[in-house]
């Protein structure tokens, strides 16, 4: 309430002075000389490497219970700090496996590959999926992760750790996939910017999985 009557006089007072300057009142401007920032645009950009798998072994083959090297790890070749993702597709079948006690399983369906995740990586809770086939038959497992080490920060030039080292095939009874039937694991990486991006005081795989969401919401 007693900031309105300070306001007032003051500019009563200036209006004074004004009129009585009267003609020999001038304005003094000085116009200096114009500034401008150069701010150059960053960029998030990965690399996807399988250092163990390449080459691949030649003359490999598939046989039950076998371990083979993969091991997916990503690079930030870009300029900016990255929140950094990988998914992971296994295929599935409907097989009959050998269990623990040699005893043969019943058929059912299940993924034909399974893996050790490594430190530093989280599962990133509601995002596994299944693909099926347009006559129902459900055909990959899709799994993702984010690299939740160092808060989830990827800097420039570094490099994650692979998310797993190897990969080891089901069990499976002979005679259940057909000779010669080739299977892929498909691997995808993503790299979110991670600066100004999700609330504040959430834990780190919380942050990266709203930083996912919005990814998937401004791709559609």
């Amino acid at each position: 309430m007693r900031r309105k009557p300070l306001f007032l006089l003051f500019a009563i007072t200036a209006a004074v002075a004004v009129i009585a300057l009267g003609v020999t009142f001038s304005v003094l401007v000085q116009t200096t000389e114009s500034r401008a920032n150069n701010f150059s645009v960053g960029n998030v950009s990965i690399r996807l490497d399988e250092p163990g798998w390449d080459p691949p072994p030649s003359g490999w083959v598939l046989r039950p219970g076998v371990t083979m090297p993969k091991d997916p790890t990503i690079t930030n070749t870009g300029h900016n700090n990255a929140y950094v993702y990988i998914e992971v597709q296994i295929p599935r079948a409907v097989v009959r496996t050998y269990g623990s006690a040699s005893n043969i399983l019943p058929p059912g369906v299940q993924d034909l590959f399974t893996y050790t995740v490594n430190p530093g990586w989280t599962e990133i809770t509601g995002e596994r999926s299944v693909i099926t086939s347009g006559a129902g038959a459900e055909i990959s497992s899709v799994y993702l992760y984010a690299y939740t080490a160092n808060n989830g920060i990827l800097p420039p030039g570094g490099s994650t750790p692979p998310l797993f080292s190897s990969v080891t095939f089901a069990n499976v009874l002979e005679g259940e996939i057909p000779k010669g039937e080739t299977f892929e694991i498909p691997v995808t990486a993503y790299a979110i910017q991670c600066e100004h991006l999700g609330e504040t005081g959430l834990t780190t795989i919380a942050r990266m999985t709203d930083a996912f969401s919005i990814y998937k919401q401004a791709a559609r």
